[in-house]
């Protein structure tokens, strides 16, 4: 039996590459907390957080002039991203333990946001310091599904597996040859091995893009209704955040159709319709809609964008 281990080790490597194009999982560890410290009139001020997407907790330490912690203050903690003009009602940090304060915020998107603590000691006037906190995404964004070939019998498909083919026929004659003949044969049957794994993984390295043509018309279409029914009514039909329940929501909705959409990627945008947009009136959609109709709105409103910069087609 030994005369076919080379042909089992590689209809082994063969099967390995079907399960890693079949499975495909990504991983990230958490996000560790920050701690900034800032001296305002002589009192020290430390803010500790997770620079994370969502509701962070924050400890703010007071420290007065003489590095004594200082009970008995007022302190408020207001979470501002400046890039972005958006702010949040300020939340006050109630003491724990003498001298720090605890509260909470909300990051509702990755980027560089201002963490202002505003602190009032019992007999001394306010104390005010900003903090830059630059935030990352708590998990990583969902990825756009790549369209799926209207064939399995595309030209990678058929190059990998003609190559394998041949190399599996080189393989099984490298058993009965002399020693010279299977050496050449074991080494010409790798390598074509090697060349229908690359063949055949050469898609997935370089990313299937996401079809901007008459698939992207498409979803727009599907979407159209969808947008109609669940967001024309806070975002306006063009999407400018004029929709009749508006003028009653604070903060008010998003223009959808302003310059800051384009620096926010598909899955941020999907992530908001999923699962709603932190300290704003924008509800969770991912109970109502499945995941299809989800990406359609992130098209629609990628087309409400093109239309008012004048690029859509």
């Amino acid at each position: 039996m030994h005369r076919y281990k080379n042909i089992g080790l590689m209809l082994l490597v063969v099967a390995s590459l079907f399960v890693y194009r079949s499975v495909q999982a990504q991983a990230g560890g958490p996000v560790q907390p920050i701690q900034q410290t800032q001296q305002v009139n002589g009192y020290s001020l430390t803010l500790n957080t997770t620079p994370a997407t969502g509701e962070q907790g924050v400890m703010v330490q007071v420290m007065d002039p003489k590095g004594q912690l200082m009970p008995d203050a007022q302190v408020m903690v207001n979470f501002i991203m400046p890039g972005m003009q958006m702010t949040t009602v300020p939340r006050p940090a109630v003491a724990a333990v003498p001298g720090r304060y605890d509260g909470m915020g909300a990051f509702s998107m990755a980027g560089t946001w201002d963490v202002e603590v505003t602190v009032t000691p019992a007999n001394a006037a306010p104390l005010v310091a900003t903090f830059h906190v630059p935030v990352v995404d708590a998990v990583p964004l969902p990825a756009r599904p790549a369209p799926l070939p209207p064939s399995f019998w595309t030209p990678w498909t058929a190059t990998s597996l003609g190559l394998l083919v041949v190399g599996l026929v080189a393989a099984a004659w490298t058993q009965w040859g002399r020693k010279r003949q299977q050496a050449l044969g074991f080494v010409v049957s790798w390598l074509l091995i090697l060349a229908a794994a690359g063949t055949w993984l050469v898609p997935t390295a370089l990313g299937a893009p996401y079809a901007l043509g008459a698939p992207r018309q498409t979803s727009i279409s599907r979407a159209t209704p969808i947008f109609k029914a669940n967001c024309a009514p806070c975002h306006g039909v063009a999407g400018h955040g004029d929709g009749l329940a508006a003028r009653t929501l604070n903060p008010p909705p998003a223009n959808l159709t302003a310059p800051h959409v384009d620096q926010h990627p598909d899955g941020q945008i999907y992530g908001w319709i999923h699962d709603g947009f932190p300290g704003s009136a924008m509800p969770a959609f991912g109970q109502r809609l499945t995941s299809d109709q989800i990406w359609d709105l992130v098209d629609y409103v990628r087309h409400l964008r093109a239309v008012a910069a004048g690029t859509a087609k």
